[in-house]
């Protein structure tokens, strides 16, 4: 599931196999809580909604009770992802406030959820609403990866603004730290 979100186009077998893993479950309910969570970003982001409101409302019988905090961040940025592409940015920005405000930054996996919620901010033009210390995080220089993906997110944020100023800078930088890089995944969000 988790090379599978980063494929444009998938395996239909996939989506079976999904279906399949809901309902055997798991024993752990955080681990079966993350699935889910990342199942609904999964089936959003390829618009199969309806598929993504059923694993929503499963997801939404799981008991909080004995989950930790970070599972239960994944799952309102789940559900912000889902809001996403159903068109509703209020709801979207709340699940990501809450989601955020669930885990402290302390936490080894903090980043990697700042990441997520930053990409969403990035498609609603918003990444400007994080805060400077969250920001100084996604920009840290201490992981290559941090500093592209922070890239790519403001490049993003850049095309949803309407701020192509920016934008062109943002390609130049990436080129910067990626010399020889194949650019062609930000020149194809471009045009």
């Amino acid at each position: 599931l988790g090379k599978a979100l980063a494929k444009e186009i998938v395996e239909p077998e996939l989506f079976l196999e999904l279906d399949q893993a809901i309902i055997k479950g798991h024993s752990d309910p955080n681990v079966y809580m993350l699935f889910i969570s990342f199942t609904i970003q999964f089936t959003s982001i390829r618009y199969q909604l309806e598929r993504a409101n059923v694993i929503n409302s499963i997801g939404a019988s799981i008991s909080r009770e004995n989950l930790s905090p970070i599972e239960q961040a994944y799952y309102l940025v789940g559900l912000s992802t889902l809001a996403l592409h159903k068109g509703r940015q209020v709801e979207c920005l709340q699940f990501i406030k809450d989601a955020i405000s669930l885990v402290s930054k302390k936490h080894p996996r903090y980043v990697t959820l700042l990441g997520n919620i930053a990409a969403h901010l990035s498609y609603l033009g918003r990444l400007r609403e994080l805060d400077k210390e969250d920001m100084d995080i996604l920009n840290s220089p201490d992981n290559a990866y941090r500093v592209f993906g922070t890239i790519d997110m403001k490049l993003t944020n850049a095309i949803f603004t309407g701020n192509f100023q920016e934008g062109f800078l943002l390609i130049e930088e990436y080129k910067k730290v990626y010399v020889g890089s194949d650019l062609s995944v930000i020149e194809n969000k471009i045009s």
